[in-house]
């Protein structure tokens, strides 16, 4: 229709051998009945001129493409046509349709047309503008053109919009439900459904339930949620297979582990023996070294109390003599005695009185006792030092002053520090936590040590300090003795190390004064130069969480 455009089919010589509209655009000769050129059909409208120039160029583009590529087959082929019929110019088209035919690629497009060309048209016989649109049908090399009003392609093309408009948004729309629906249920779904099952797994290693790891099954597929769950599958599956053999090794390790600790508990145990029968040995050796010092502290308060037991035994013989004379004056009177009997008896009292009055027995005799338990209550202390000293089991810890084990010890170690000249500066302390029957082996140790190493000396030398910061107490014991050299410093701590003579000492004082202190989580340190002398300094930490448990003896 007029409204509608209107079709022209070309043949490759440019006749029209069909139109859409025949009525308005006649295409065939009345005359002789044949097709009309397309330039009489458009009766040489100008507007066409254009898309008439492009039909010219086209045919003589392949007509010169045909005739440049025949091979001596197309020759063959064009000698047999029939050019009396088809024309010079039909034979090359049917030669380039067989060319086209030949190439595999294009036999299964052979019947679809392609848009050559399109050409905007102005005014012509039929409308105010319009759009021609030039096709070229393949197996043919015929041209399809078609005309379409401007105003129809403006109404297509708001249709067209407004089509699109709305596909667009159902498209959107569908397309959002779709994503919602892929996301819900082939995603969401499958993501939280894996998160708890994780969840659970996870809780089930933490409570170390792996034998119910194969309750736990992932959901497998061939997405990748479901290939991520198939491998956590897999790996659930190692788990539990592997926690039998583990559950294996470790009861094997326990049991290995109850076996060495049962032996290293057997060897603490012969350890803390050995320690102890140590200890034991350097207190008996340490005692046998003192026997004849302890001995002479002993004897020495012992005799002047035996001395004056005697001469009080002498002193109460004018006592007895007194209380005889009264015992006769107190018989007399029962007696039918002169009174010349009772004045003698009256006067050698008297007299016996007097006598006691003179001698100032009473006096003497006061004094005589007080020193008699002065020297027993330094018989007792050097008896109890030596006591504490000596027990073996000693281990109890009391919070003490260090300067009541110090004082202990210079009385233990007295006789073999006598011919030293003992100096003590005691600076207030806090009281500790220790075993003082320890302490006081170490103390009596390094008296020992500095009385040996200062003996030599005619101006020998022992110092005893105390001193304490906000942390520990200190005890510095030292001696101007011959001094040590760094060699042998270095080794003093070392057990059976000793610079000492054959027979003078076991080598183990000092490494056991090492061991007693570190169980007092203190120290012992030594500083020492030849030819001046040595300090020895320990270390009592002030808050001690000492127990007797930690002391081995």
């Amino acid at each position: 229709s007029s409204g509608s455009g209107y079709i022209l089919l070309l043949d490759n010589s440019d006749k029209v051998i069909a139109s859409s509209n025949p009525e308005r655009l006649s295409y065939i000769d009345e005359a002789t009945g044949t097709p009309l050129d397309i330039k009489q059909v458009i009766n040489a409208d100008p507007a066409w001129n254009p898309v008439l120039n492009f039909l010219e160029t086209q045919r003589n583009e392949t007509i010169e493409r045909v005739a440049a590529s025949v091979s001596p087959q197309v020759q063959q082929v064009l000698t047999t046509l029939d050019k009396a019929e088809t024309g010079t110019s039909k034979g090359y088209y049917l030669v380039n349709y067989a060319a086209y035919l030949n190439n595999g690629e294009n036999k299964q497009n052979a019947m679809d047309s392609r848009l050559l060309q399109s050409f905007e048209l102005a005014k012509d016989s039929y409308y105010n503008g319009s759009q021609a649109y030039v096709f070229e049908i393949p197996e043919t090399y015929w041209k399809l053109i078609v005309v379409q009003p401007d105003a129809e392609i403006n109404a297509i093309a708001d249709n067209l919009s407004r089509n699109l408009i709305n596909w667009i948004a159902l498209a959107l729309l569908i397309t959002a439900g779709l994503i919602y629906f892929m996301l819900t249920y082939l995603a969401f779904k499958p993501l939280k459904e894996t998160t708890d099952k994780i969840s659970q797994a996870e809780n089930l290693i933490n409570d170390k339930q792996y034998n119910k790891l194969s309750e736990v099954k992932f959901a497998e597929g061939r997405n990748e949620i479901g290939l991520v769950n198939g491998s956590i599958n897999d790996l659930l599956d190692r788990i539990q297979s592997n926690e039998g053999k583990l559950a294996n090794i470790n009861q094997q390790l326990e049991i290995k582990v109850e076996e060495r600790t049962a032996e290293l508990q057997e060897t603490l145990k012969e350890l803390k023996n050995s320690q102890l029968q140590l200890i034991r040995s350097e207190k008996m050796a340490t005692l046998g070294q003192m026997v004849a010092g302890v001995a002479h502290e002993v004897n020495t308060p012992l005799s002047y109390v035996q001395n004056n037991l005697e001469i009080i035994g002498q002193l109460t013989e004018q006592y007895e003599e007194l209380i005889e004379l009264v015992q006769g004056l107190k018989a007399v009177k029962t007696d039918a005695a002169t009174d010349g009997k009772i004045d003698k008896l009256l006067a050698d009292i008297v007299r016996a009185s007097d006598e006691i009055q003179e001698d100032d027995l009473s006096t003497e005799l006061k004094e005589l006792i007080k020193d008699s338990l002065f020297g027993v209550e330094q018989i007792t202390e050097m008896v109890l030092n030596l006591r504490n000293f000596a027990r073996l089991d000693e281990s109890k810890v009391k919070t003490i002053d260090v300067r009541e084990c110090i004082e202990a010890s210079l009385k233990i170690a007295g006789n073999s520090i006598r011919n030293q000249e003992i100096v003590t500066d005691f600076a207030p302390t806090p009281e500790i936590k220790c075993s003082p029957s320890q302490i006081n082996q170490v103390l009596v140790n390094l008296l020992n040590n500095a009385a040996q190493a200062s003996g030599e000396k005619p101006d020998g030398k022992i110092e005893v300090r105390t001193r304490s910061d906000e942390r520990n107490v200190y005890i510095d014991v030292s001696d101007n003795g011959k001094g040590m050299s760094a060699e042998v410093l270095n080794q003093i701590f070392e057990p059976f190390f000793t610079t000492k003579g054959a027979g003078e000492g076991t080598g183990l004082g000092m490494a056991i004064s090492q061991q007693i202190m570190e169980q007092h989580n203190g120290d012992i340190k030594a500083v020492s130069t030849e030819g001046v002398g040595t300090t020895f300094t320990l270390t009592l930490p002030i808050d001690n969480d000492l127990t007797e448990q930690s002391l081995v003896a």
